[in-house]
């Protein structure tokens, strides 16, 4: 069989399923540029999907929130050293005042008088003598120089203290002041401050023995104080408010005043005022018999 030519079969009609499926093809591919280039609205553009990133919002504020930062930790700085200084005082202060009150309990030893033979010194292997004070204002003055390196709360709480050393150092204004800033605080520190009162008004009427009047004055005073000292029958210390109340008015030559104040703290006194109340009742008797 003779093979013919491949340009030789030009003139043959094209396969019919083969035509179809090209012609099918092209025009679809024809249908979807068409598509692309006329279909309205369309955006060929790429698109972000999520939203911005939290790094995305926080970095244009990175400015702000820095200097928030080192804003608060300054702040911090400050309060923290400023707590560690209020401690550090504290400290200081309680150590002060600890050191006051063991001055508080030295005993007092006077010295020798005179033609008297001093104490010999220890010898080297004796314990060291406890330091001891020559008078009770020498003591009060020790005490006063330890407190006056006290600052805050245990200065304040150790006024009454305070006030009883510049008593005992002969101190009586500034002892009064002291005082009076404490007698109208409620509870024993009051009472205790009123009390104090009627003793330094005791004192200038014993320092005025020889000028009647103001004997009579600083004695009235300190009536006025022992009776302000506790006013409630049921109250802390009432016995010993009465108790001095009848001191003085025995002091002012008022026995029968004086008798009715004793007996009333007789019905209140507790053992360890009740001896010296009685006694007081037995000399107001004896006085009465002469």
């Amino acid at each position: 069989m003779a093979v013919l030519p491949t340009h030789s079969l030009s003139f043959l009609p094209e396969h019919p399923v083969a035509s179809k499926k090209k012609t099918e093809g092209d025009d679809v591919a024809a249908t979807d540029d068409a598509g692309d280039a006329a279909t309205p609205g369309f955006n060929p553009a790429a698109v972000h999907i999520g939203g911005e990133s939290i790094a995305d919002r926080v970095l244009p504020h990175i400015k702000k929130i820095m200097y928030v930062i080192v804003g608060v930790t300054v702040v911090m700085s400050i309060f923290f050293t400023w707590r560690w200084w209020q401690h550090k005082k504290a400290i200081k202060a309680t150590v002060a005042f600890s050191q006051a009150i063991d001055e508080v309990g030295r005993d007092i030893e006077p010295p020798p008088a005179d033609g008297e033979p001093a104490e010999p010194p220890p010898g080297p292997d004796d314990p060291p003598k406890p330091v001891t004070y020559p008078s009770a204002s020498a003591r009060a003055e020790a005490v006063l120089k330890k407190l006056g390196a006290v600052e805050g709360d245990p200065r304040s709480g150790g006024a009454l203290l305070e006030a009883a050393m510049l008593f005992d150092a002969g101190k009586l204004d500034d002892a009064e002041r002291r005082y009076r800033a404490l007698a109208s605080k409620r509870g024993i520190e009051g009472i205790a401050a009123r009390e104090a009162l009627g003793f330094i008004a005791e004192a200038r009427a014993d320092a005025a023995k020889d000028d009647a009047a103001a004997r009579t004055q600083h004695l009235e005073a300190a009536l006025a104080a022992f009776r302000a000292m506790q006013p409630d029958d049921a109250g802390s210390r009432r016995a010993w408010a009465l108790y001095h109340e009848g001191r003085i008015l025995a002091a002012l030559g008022k026995r029968d005043e004086a008798r009715t104040a004793f007996t009333a703290a007789v019905a209140k006194a507790e053992p360890d005022l009740l001896d010296t109340v009685e006694m007081r009742l037995t000399q107001l008797d004896a006085l009465a018999a002469q």
